[in-house]
């Protein structure tokens, strides 16, 4: 009998039960919220009494995405972006850029920011040329490509001889620093974990599973967890239990979330490759299709486990790309889904290889299409924008991206959340990689995509990465003398010299600030004189003087003097800042940009 007072009766002599039990408190409780949803006709949430515990440490995307970020947050960006060592000038009638600049790359990697995927601020050790070892979120320029930031996962060899295989008996739990103060909280947990390796019983692996998941929640010392996981079995007896019950919905969804969650420790990650974890999570999601929390969760697990290159290749070469997007396009309405698969999308796409594979099995429609369905939903929306970073990085997928409609989209996207950071930061950096195409550019400039740039820039001073990426994609725009007009007339002076005061100490700032007011003051006296009235000379000065061994900065602050200097009225305010040029000549003598772009100050 299938009827809805048949399904009421069911549900509550199940929760009546689970309250009975002597379950831990949490599952009680539970029970008891699903008993009066019950009651109350909810059935959707009367799932079945079990409690589906997630780490409260993890701040959810849609969190994090609604929340300010530190202006500390920011401070730390200084060294966000590699070397922009590929732009360079040349010296026409003028110094005028040239449309060369790299492609802007993401990889706001799980693991370069302690575990917590959705927020920017890498940590400066991961520059490694070229994208393959990318962050997966932040883009730049660089000569290879942008933002190359990685961190290699941990796990050694002699790691590997101490793990048990997930097909042998349940291991001897040794669980080091261990709070004296708690030895049976410990214990249960060494009980919970020899259970759910060897029970057949789903309803036992279950209730401990729930029973790790909850210490999991209330513990905070890295170390005991990563002994709990690895050394101590729970990594095993979780991929153990997947294999036990494959066709279970709640026990796949919860041991997903527990690998989720071990998967944030960089030296679990070989480990679940070395066990055959990659293909169960995949066969969990192609033998469950239908379950969109299960999808979501798995999708949010492999964004973590694909993080190392070995992890990606497996997920690549076992048709992972291919499951991810039918997870997707099936569960379309869903938006953890869509959030989560486009994460995945992000952390994959690192390669010119993997992008094309994507590519061709229709990521690019797909990512769009989420962006489409979910313009309000901040969370799909900067997840989507970062995979549209890493997938803009090769000519024909620029090209593919804005004939599939994609710059519109993300222009859309900034101006519905136009106080959220990342959002922000995220879309100019999908629109400074397709503006290096000469027929985006001109879609970017009629969808209004300079002035959502520059209020961008107006409502987010203080957010050193958001202001680069701006620069660059002024820089970019004004290199075409069609649209110079309009970005010089749209106050682009004024707001690259304020990004200049803002930030004077960030190189990458100063070094796309000044490329763009370069390219503004080129051929033109009128936006020349709207650079000068901003206090664009004394601050490329003060540029130069600050940043004085960083060739980028020299190189694009003589082009930008040099352009001004053509007007025989700036000519006096820039002489007493010949001597920046000069110490530039001399400093940086191998730059062959460098010495053009001095000399040709003296051409005028």
């Amino acid at each position: 009998d299938h009827s809805p007072n048949s399904f009421l009766l069911t549900t509550m002599r199940k929760q009546i039960a689970a309250m009975r039990s002597n379950g831990p408190f949490r599952r009680r409780k539970s029970a008891s919220s699903a008993l009066a949803a019950a009651a109350s006709g909810n059935h959707d949430d009367a799932s079945d009494g079990e409690t589906s515990i997630t780490d409260p440490k993890e701040i959810s995307q849609h969190q994090r995405l609604l929340s300010p970020r530190s202006s500390q947050m920011a401070a730390t960006r200084n060294s966000d972006l590699p070397s922009p060592a590929s732009y360079n000038v040349a010296a026409v009638a003028g110094v005028e850029g040239r449309n060369d600049y790299d492609a802007v790359s993401m990889d706001r990697s799980p693991h370069a920011n302690n575990g917590r995927p959705y927020e920017f601020a890498p940590s400066p050790r991961h520059k490694t040329p070229p994208r393959s070892a990318s962050r997966q979120g932040a883009p730049a320029i660089n000569e290879e490509s942008v933002g190359d930031w990685r961190t290699a996962a941990s796990a050694t060899s002699q790691q590997h001889a101490q793990y048990p295989s997930s097909h042998s008996q349940a291991p001897s739990v040794s669980l080091v620093g261990q709070s004296s103060a708690r030895p049976m909280a410990m214990e249960k947990i060494t009980k919970s974990i020899q259970v759910i390796q060897s029970s057949p019983s789903s309803r036992e692996v279950l209730r401990n599973m729930d029973r790790i998941l909850e210490w999991w929640s209330i513990s905070t010392d890295r170390n005991l967890r990563l002994s709990v996981s690895s050394g101590g079995g729970c990594l095993s007896a979780t991929l153990r239990a997947m294999r036990n019950h494959p066709v279970h919905a709640r026990v796949q969804e919860r041991a997903l979330t527990l690998l989720k969650l071990m998967a944030k420790l960089e030296e679990n990650l070989d480990l679940v490759a070395a066990e055959g974890g990659m293909m169960l999570v995949l066969t969990s999601m192609r033998r469950i299709p239908r379950d969109a929390k299960l999808q979501s969760t798995a999708c949010r697990a492999l964004a973590y486990l694909a993080y190392t290159d070995r992890n990606r290749t497996t997920l690549l070469n076992s048709g992972g790309v291919t499951t991810i997007l039918a997870a997707m396009r099936l569960h379309h309405p869903d938006i953890n889904v869509q959030a989560d698969g486009c994460s995945v999308l992000q952390t994959l796409a690192i390669s010119e290889d993997i992008q094309r594979t994507i590519a061709s099995a229709g990521g690019v429609e797909t990512i769009l299409d989420a962006m489409r369905k979910h313009k309000d939903v901040a969370r799909v929306q900067a997840n989507a924008c970062a995979a549209l970073i890493n997938m803009s990085q090769i000519e024909p997928l620029k090209i593919s991206i804005a004939l599939l409609g994609g710059i519109p989209l993300v222009i859309n996207g900034m101006k519905m959340h136009h106080d959220n950071a990342l959002i922000q930061t995220d879309a100019c950096g999908v629109l400074w990689n397709l503006s290096k195409n000469e027929t985006n550019k001109f879609i970017l400039d009629s969808n209004d995509g300079v002035p959502t740039v520059l209020a961008a820039m107006k409502k987010h001073v203080e957010e050193s990465l958001l202001q680069a990426y701006c620069c660059g994609i002024l820089a970019q725009l004004s290199m075409s003398e069609a649209l110079r007009g309009s970005v010089a007339l749209a106050g682009a002076g004024g707001c690259i010299c304020r990004a200049m005061e803002h930030h004077l100490y960030n190189t990458h700032v100063q070094t796309y600030a000044c490329a763009a007011l370069q390219n503004l003051a080129l051929k033109n006296q009128d936006h020349s004189l709207s650079v000068v009235l901003a206090g664009g000379i004394d601050l490329i000065i003060q540029a130069m003087e600050v940043h004085s061994t960083d060739q980028n900065v020299q190189e694009s602050g003589c082009g930008a003097l040099a352009n001004l200097a053509k007007s025989n009225v700036y000519k006096d305010l820039i002489a007493h800042g010949m001597h920046v040029i000069l110490d530039a000549m001399e400093e940086h003598g191998e730059r062959a940009r460098v010495q053009e772009n001095g000399c040709a100050r003296w051409t005028w």
